[in-house]
């Protein structure tokens, strides 16, 4: 199954998702893009095939975040006003917190490259967490979303307690 930001494969048990955005690193800025990762985890969730989940990213980066263009445009979650700003926001990414939350299969993210604010924030919903090297990671949510009343997509409550770091990945 291909949705336009994800696409997932399912082979013996195991499915893999894919950020699917390589060329502007799988960076997120739009509706669509969460509704397809939450529409990915529910379907992944609801095929009893599939007994775990590796997600991880197209090309050189796992997911840099927020797409620093939108942001500086404001288009996408950054349009409008700081109120317009929360809402995109909540209809938008805080999707991905909750599809996780609802998941009964173990979802291991494999951290290849970049995995920056929200990215990070997907990568520690996952139950486990492998990065490979180099695996850039890193959380700032402060300065550009400082008119906000919200930081982060919510992974604290739902980050695995012991990430694992391998070279092999």
């Amino acid at each position: 199954m291909t949705l336009s930001f994800i696409e997932t494969e399912i082979d013996e048990g195991v499915a893999t998702l894919r950020f699917n955005s390589p060329q502007d690193r799988n960076a997120l800025s739009r509706l669509d893009q969460c509704i397809d990762i939450s529409e990915a985890l529910a379907a992944i969730n609801g095929d009893s095939t599939v007994k775990v989940a590796i997600l991880t990213g197209k090309g050189a980066s796992f997911c840099a975040g927020g797409n620093i263009k939108d942001m500086k445009a404001k288009t996408g979650f950054m349009a409008g006003s700081p109120t317009e700003m929360a809402e995109g926001y909540r209809r938008g990414l805080q999707r991905i917190p909750l599809a996780f939350e609802a998941l009964e299969v173990p979802v291991i993210a494999a951290v290849n490259g970049h995995a920056l604010g929200a990215g990070l924030d997907i990568a520690c919903m996952a139950r486990g967490l492998v990065a490979g090297d180099p695996a850039a990671r890193a959380e700032q949510h402060g300065d550009a979303l400082r008119d906000v009343v919200w930081h982060g997509v919510g992974p604290r409550q739902l980050m695995p307690t012991r990430p694992v770091a391998s070279p092999d990945l």
